[in-house]
């Protein structure tokens, strides 16, 4: 059974790690995947990340996949993205990263 988890939380990418400042270290994810055999996680873009930074967490892990999109909840999100925010979500995503 597949399982979705969705916040408006940024990730980062560092090659093929997925990213997480503060929060969502890959230990959170176990909680889902004991009751699921695949976890999706939906949540923002926020670019090209660092795995050396301070205060950051590896997010990927196994059997996790993460979609992520562009901030349409900024002002320029709203007036610039507003047409394309429902393509989202009847086609393929911004960016798909899966680690295993």
């Amino acid at each position: 059974m597949k399982a979705l988890f969705c916040h408006d939380h940024y990730y980062y990418s560092d090659g093929n790690k997925i990213l997480s400042k503060g929060q969502y270290a890959n230990t959170i994810w176990q909680r889902y995947l004991i009751h699921f055999d695949s976890l999706t996680v939906i949540g923002r873009n926020g670019g090209q990340g660092n795995s050396q930074e301070k205060n950051i967490n590896i997010s990927s892990a196994p059997n996790v996949t993460f979609q992520l999109f562009k901030n349409i909840n900024s002002i320029r999100g709203i007036l610039f993205s507003r047409k394309k925010r429902p393509r989202y979500f009847t086609s393929r995503p911004y960016k798909q990263m899966t680690t295993n």
